[in-house]
């Protein structure tokens, strides 16, 4: 009998060539793989919520997993899930499988990259799925504007030196654009695989941090998103800005459904899945 889980996954993906495993290259999926079976005493195959490029980090990424159980006498004393949230019971073990979440993490946690961190994991209904049951995604850009480079958080956010174009109220403008159903078409990348052009955006906007007035903070969350679409917004948006591109390229590219209209794909370095959405709550909020 199979039994399936939930896990929630943060990670850095500087080191990594996206979500998704590949040949000869290294990725999230297959360093989590490796670790859930090492630990696990099983071959594990991790299915996560949403793939991003290689350069992308995570902060919030939801996938699942399938374990046989129960497990054999001797792997019970050594087996470590457990059925619950982490605060709500971090060392009660399942009555009928004995596995226990808190010490599943420790081990995890031990083996896996330091750039890579399982926070949570609960049990789920075997028909829950990871990619297709999540209702909305959340992303954020960070992008610093003039000033100087800050080498401690350059990993994570995109810098340019345009201090005097970049005008908030026009970022916001254009963002609001952005909002409802929309064919992104002309705003991505061509893929190989078919995925609905049309994509519903909740959520679309600027604001500078409050911390550091250099600091502008993209937040995008939409029931799915097409290939590089989030680094072609950034990347029209900072033409327009810095007078590469005309006033109306992001209205134009939108509408016409036309790439060449569109800017350049941002790094991707900038770039961060803050959160997937289901529609009850799995984990703890980050």
């Amino acid at each position: 009998m199979k039994q399936r889980y939930a896990f929630l996954t943060q990670f850095i993906g500087s080191n990594y060539h996206g979500s998704q495993r590949q040949n000869n290259a290294p990725t999230i999926q297959e360093e989590l793989e490796k670790a859930f079976s090492l630990v696990l005493r099983q071959k594990v195959t991790v299915v996560l919520a949403s793939r991003v490029d290689a350069g992308v980090h995570a902060r919030g990424m939801v996938g699942h997993f399938d374990l046989e159980v129960p497990p054999s006498p001797l792997d019970r004393e050594n087996l470590i899930l457990e059925p619950s949230y982490i605060k709500e019971a971090p060392r009660i073990a399942d009555s009928k499988t004995g596995l226990n979440f808190h010490k599943t993490l420790c081990h995890l946690n031990g083996v896996l990259p330091k750039d890579i961190s399982v926070l949570q994991i609960t049990k789920v209904d075997s028909k829950f799925h990871s990619l297709k049951a999540a209702t909305a995604r959340t992303y954020t850009y960070r992008l610093r504007v003039g000033g100087q480079r800050r080498p401690l958080d350059e990993s994570q956010t995109t810098f340019i030196y345009y201090p005097e174009s970049f005008d908030l109220k026009r970022l916001k403008r254009w963002s609001n654009m952005l909002v409802g159903s929309h064919d992104f078409s002309g705003l991505a990348k061509k893929s190989t695989t078919k995925v609905n052009p049309v994509c519903k955006v909740s959520e679309c906007s600027w604001r500078r941090s409050d911390e550091d007035n250099n600091l502008f903070i993209f937040k995008i969350t939409a029931d799915h998103f097409l290939y590089n679409m989030i680094r072609i917004i950034i990347g029209t948006q900072i033409g327009i800005e810095s007078g590469k591109l005309s006033v109306d390229s992001l209205e134009k590219a939108l509408k016409l459904k036309d790439r060449q209209f569109a800017g350049i794909t941002a790094p991707a370095h900038g770039l961060c899945l803050e959160a997937i959405e289901y529609t009850l709550p799995l984990f703890d909020i980050i």
